[in-house]
């Protein structure tokens, strides 16, 4: 959560249960995106969902929970998940401006620097060096940071324009 405007303004932040794409609660890791579609039978809960192609930057939540670990023999944070019955994970709204970072296991493909990050049928978000008709993009890649034994891929949120087709 580098610099996500809900880490300040906390109104838009939701306590959500992943439901894959059915009504069956599901473990989602940190650093995937969702989008939401009503609450569940828990008060002030969200349904979140796998994203389709078609959503757009408004639709799509980022999946960022305080990574607790409940098993004191792990300690590694590529251990952490959002689990079944557990918790709600927490999820924030994303706005143009903001920017985060996540390992590569967010991402469905090696992110470079100046790709465009896709939304895509799927949790992950799908770099890509092109932006084509139909693609919804939720912003850019701009750095890759390594952290001790980690490397994370750094997105600025942006409202991007779908090409026109044929154009």
């Amino acid at each position: 959560t580098d610099n996500l405007s809900d880490t300040t303004d906390v109104s838009q932040l939701r306590n959500v249960r992943y439901m894959g794409s059915g009504d069956t609660e599901t473990a989602i890791e940190n650093g995937n995106i969702v989008a939401l579609n009503g609450l569940t039978s828990e008060r002030d809960v969200y349904k979140a969902i796998t994203p389709t192609a078609t959503n757009v930057l408004d639709d799509i939540y980022l999946v960022a929970s305080v990574e607790t670990m409940a098993d004191e023999r792990k300690k590694n944070l590529n251990e952490f998940r959002n689990k079944v019955g557990g918790k709600a994970a927490r999820a924030y709204k994303l706005h143009p401006g903001d920017q985060f970072s996540a390992t590569a296991e967010a991402f469905d493909g090696t992110p470079k620097v100046g790709d465009f990050a896709l939304i895509q049928a799927s949790t992950k978000l799908k770099p890509s060096t092109t932006h084509t008709a139909g693609a919804n993009a939720i912003g850019k890649f701009i750095a890759i940071e390594t952290v001790g034994n980690d490397t994370y891929y750094v997105v600025l949120v942006q409202q991007i324009a779908t090409p026109a087709v044929g154009g």
